[in-house]
């Protein structure tokens, strides 16, 4: 049995790592770090360049208030999950002015929406307008409403949004 010296390397939450995807594990119990395995999960490529299919456009919207604003939620998440820079791109080519959201709508989509139990939202992270440095932004974890800064070249979902 051959043993390594341990290494010091820079991990964010959503690096992809090793044979999978970095987590940090954060509860009164439970605490480290683990890697999930991303073999089953292909990668969108980085010089994709479809559209978004027009029966994926959004048909309804749900209603959120974020600081007095009235904000439309798309009635449902993107097929796929993309990376941050598909997603601007993406939300960019859908009509009527939709986007991604901000962290403080992702926030009030989950306490407004989710947590009523509307908006058929999954329990994972999504994108959020927001940069937090060159080579992360914010997403939302709607299984427990914390945002991370993740790489933005992880495939998350998106909920587009407009601002009435």
């Amino acid at each position: 049995m051959q043993l390594h010296k341990p290494f010091q390397t820079r991990l964010i939450c959503g690096n992809v790592w090793m044979i999978g995807v970095f987590f940090l594990i954060l509860s009164p119990t439970l605490y480290g770090f683990a890697t999930n395995p991303i073999a089953d999960q292909p990668w969108p490529s980085q010089d994709k360049k479809d559209s978004l299919p027009t029966d994926t456009l959004p048909q309804s919207e749900l209603i959120i208030n974020v600081k007095g604003q009235r904000i439309a939620v798309a009635d449902d998440d993107f097929p796929t999950r993309i990376d941050w820079k598909e997603a601007q791109t993406m939300c960019s080519q859908l009509e009527k002015g939709w986007r991604l959201p901000t962290k403080d709508e992702l926030e009030a989509m989950y306490i407004q929406l989710h947590l009523q139990g509307h908006g058929n939202f999954y329990g994972m992270g999504y994108w959020s307008s927001q940069e937090t440095d060159a080579t992360n932004a914010w997403v939302l974890y709607f299984l427990n409403g914390l945002a991370h800064p993740t790489s933005k070249l992880m495939p998350i979902k998106v909920r587009p949004v407009r601002t009435l």
